[in-house]
């Protein structure tokens, strides 16, 4: 990749583009203070994984060896040549995309939806089963020859949005690095136990648009999944970011895969559907983005609970402040009837 000659050690450690790529990574590593070998990487692998080197740490190094060959192959015959932010990006998201995923099956234990069939199923038609409301969902028989993801599709289309998010945030510029925006979050919890809503401002710092919005998305679908059971609906007024969704994580810009990755792994833990919606629709979310954008100065965090049947612990805020806090600038929650 360097023009030098090539071989184990220098490809993969002693190279300036790996060097990089290594000091970049979380723990970073001193590429440079590894001893040089000739043949193969035994001892190099030896020295960077002790005797009491965790599961993750393995993960990170062997998939960064295979990102960073991989970088290798793609200049030597595509002629593509990737950067150092990229392979992080890269690993970032492989490393999410196959960490262990909870089982879901336990909430199809508690409802109404039939285990799986072991035989061939059907491809899905939505037009088979539309569903307008949550008391025709109820009602409504579902042919056992749609195996469980079909039936929990079905299930979440019929229901109303449990939230919005939306970003604010300045054009996008080349030569422009992260930005700082505003992130708004409106959670509709009114027909859930809650009875109430939430409003959540926080700054974020993105590089582009896209990412701010998907941002948002992540942080409101985890404060839902945290608070509710059962499969919910979320939207958003960025039509790319529901595109995106759908996509399979290879079909993504490598830039957006590790959020990508995140949203569908929390999507597996805990099933939801994120949809588009118009800007009137998402209106609250919206204002809540610019507040927090216009907000920049503010170094404190507001919080309070108007829902009297709360009473003084509120327990939608305290689910809400042990996943937001110390994971974003949080500039106000509040719940509210």
């Amino acid at each position: 990749m360097c023009g030098k000659i090539e071989n184990d050690f220098h490809l993969f450690f002693e190279c300036d583009f790996a060097r990089s790529v290594w000091f970049s990574a979380d723990p970073p590593l001193r590429a440079d203070c590894l001893t040089s070998e000739n043949d193969g990487l035994q001892g190099t692998l030896h020295a960077i994984l002790t005797t009491s080197f965790s599961d993750s740490l393995l993960q990170q190094v062997l998939t960064r060896l295979w990102y960073l060959w991989k970088a290798r192959n793609d200049l030597r015959f595509n002629n593509k040549k990737w950067s150092v932010h990229r392979v992080g990006f890269e690993v970032m998201a492989d490393i999410t995309a196959s960490s262990p995923l909870d089982s879901i099956m336990t909430m199809f234990r508690s409802s109404q939806i039939p285990a799986p069939q072991a035989h061939r199923i059907q491809p899905f038609r939505p037009q088979q089963a539309l569903l307008t409301s949550v008391n025709q969902m109820n009602s409504f028989s579902l042919p056992t020859s749609f195996s469980v993801q079909e039936h929990l599709q079905i299930r979440i289309m019929s229901l109303s949005a449990a939230g919005c998010s939306d970003i604010a945030i300045d054009p996008d510029r080349a030569g422009v690095g992260s930005k700082v925006a505003g992130m708004g979050v409106f959670l509709d919890l009114r027909n859930s136990s809650y009875a109430c809503r939430v409003h959540i401002t926080a700054r974020v710092q993105v590089p582009t648009v896209i990412l701010g919005e998907l941002e948002a998305i992540f942080w409101g679908v985890k404060c839902t999944a945290d608070l509710l059971s059962e499969p919910f609906c979320w939207g958003t007024d960025s039509l790319l970011a529901v595109q995106y969704m759908q996509k399979d994580l290879h079909q993504v810009p490598w830039r957006l895969r590790a959020k990508i990755s995140q949203l569908k792994l929390l999507q597996r833990n805990h099933p939801f559907q994120v949809m588009k919606v118009s800007r009137r629709q998402n209106a609250e979310a919206h204002c809540l983005a610019r507040q927090a954008k216009a907000s920049l100065s503010t170094t404190s965090t507001l919080v309070v609970c108007n829902t009297a049947a709360h009473g003084p612990s509120c327990p939608v805020i305290a689910v809400l402040l042990n996943v937001l806090r110390g994971s974003l600038d949080l500039l106000n929650v509040c719940c509210s009837n």
